[in-house]
């Protein structure tokens, strides 16, 4: 009886290292990281630059996908406790390499001024992959 259940718990063993080879692999996540922010036009825009690195995917349709939109907003206080906000979007490369995604951000209201912002990036992959999200403090010079 005692042989039989060790043949038994080895048989499972290597039925589930089966199971796990076989398992297709996931494509990972994108990742951003801020590059930079500088003023254009005197404020009137800022162009923010990020780093967005993902890989090739398969979108909810089954196509090939090998590019993914990125949405950039920054958030700045301006004088006399005002806030400024402007987003804008971009596309990035996804071939599992890091590239530059340069951004035009135009505010609605105030115009930005040199020093500490807010900066919120996202790369979102049309495939139920956990998108790529930042945010941070960047310097716009």
């Amino acid at each position: 009886m005692r042989a039989l259940t060790r043949t038994a718990a080895t048989t499972v063993a290597v039925g589930a290292l089966s199971v796990l080879a076989a398992l297709p692999a996931m494509a990972a996540g994108p990742t951003v990281s801020v590059r930079s922010a500088s003023l254009v036009a005197r404020g009137a825009a800022v162009n923010a630059t990020v780093v967005v690195t993902c890989d090739p995917y398969t979108d909810y349709w089954g196509q090939a996908m090998t590019s993914t939109p990125v949405t950039i907003t920054l958030n700045e206080a301006v004088r006399g406790g005002l806030i400024t906000s402007a987003t804008g979007n971009g596309d990035a490369v996804c071939d599992s390499l890091p590239h530059k995604v340069s951004v035009l951000v135009i505010p609605t209201t105030y115009r930005f001024t040199k020093g500490s912002a807010l900066i919120s990036a996202t790369a979102t992959l049309d495939s139920g992959i956990t998108p790529a999200q930042l945010v941070a403090t960047v310097r716009i010079t």
